[in-house]
């Protein structure tokens, strides 16, 4: 590491391409380079740019919700339904160690006969009481997940609480790849967090993103300082490439 410490940051804004925009600058600007084990079994450790990242979304739903350099609405669509509904929950133990969708909605402990919706917990536990600070869900199961065989979630707590009559999301992030897959978690867990309000009878609130780890690979180097260049330009020309999600998709029709 260039640094003595893993730097620590915070940003703050309305709308989710918005955040993850600057949060992307600031990593790049300012993270420091550093390594991390790989999940590639032939490789042992991967170069990075890392930092620690707070991100709060205050208004998640809010659009322009896409940014153009994340490709296809479509795709974001699919990888929620995959996180909500479980749609590729069948190739655990074949090509995936695990699904986002199975360890929150079908959390298996080891000493238990069966399964448990968490998702079902948080919203019985706020309807009941929406004060409570001990609705949340995990993803991490010690006796699989320390294994190296295993490539472990990076998702670890789904945090839930009623403020002002308001659901308030909040998720942790033992590592997170901030290029590539920060765009579509934010999405993923933004739609779950109107699930879980409509639910509970209450409006969405601020989501709050937080990620130990939050990294680039050396492989994505180029690629983020292009990005981070021609976004604080657009911004700066008060044209950023923020759009609106039903355009984009009524254009790619």
């Amino acid at each position: 590491m260039t640094d003595e410490n893993l730097p620590q940051f915070l940003v703050q804004g309305d709308v989710i391409p918005e955040v993850w925009e600057k949060a992307l600058e600031l990593l790049w600007t300012e993270g420091c380079t550093s390594l991390k084990e790989s999940y590639r079994f032939e490789v042992k450790q991967d170069r990075i740019k890392e930092c620690s990242m707070r991100m709060v979304i205050k208004h998640p739903l809010k659009e322009p919700r896409f940014h153009l350099e994340w490709g296809r609405p479509v795709d974001f669509d699919e990888y929620s339904d995959d996180v909500i509904l479980g749609k590729k929950d069948r190739l655990i133990g074949e090509t995936l160690d695990y699904t986002y969708h199975d360890r929150i909605f079908n959390y298996k402990p080891s000493a238990a006969n069966s399964a448990i919706n968490q998702i079902d917990y948080i919203v019985e536990k706020l309807l009941k009481t929406p004060y409570s600070n001990r609705a949340q869900a995990v993803t991490w199961m010690t006796w699989k997940d320390e294994h190296p065989e295993v490539g472990p979630p990076c998702l670890q707590i789904i945090w839930c609480k009623v403020v002002n009559n308001k659901l308030e999301m909040h998720t942790f992030w033992r590592s997170r790849d901030a290029y590539s897959a920060a765009p579509m978690n934010m999405w993923a867990l933004t739609n779950l967090q109107k699930i879980i309000a409509d639910k509970v009878s209450v409006e969405v609130g601020q989501y709050v993103d937080t990620s130990e780890s939050f990294h680039v690979y050396e492989e994505n180097f180029q690629r983020v300082q292009s990005v981070v260049n021609l976004a604080k330009t657009r911004r700066e020309n008060g044209k950023p490439v923020w759009r609106r999600t039903d355009d984009l998709r009524r254009s790619s029709g």
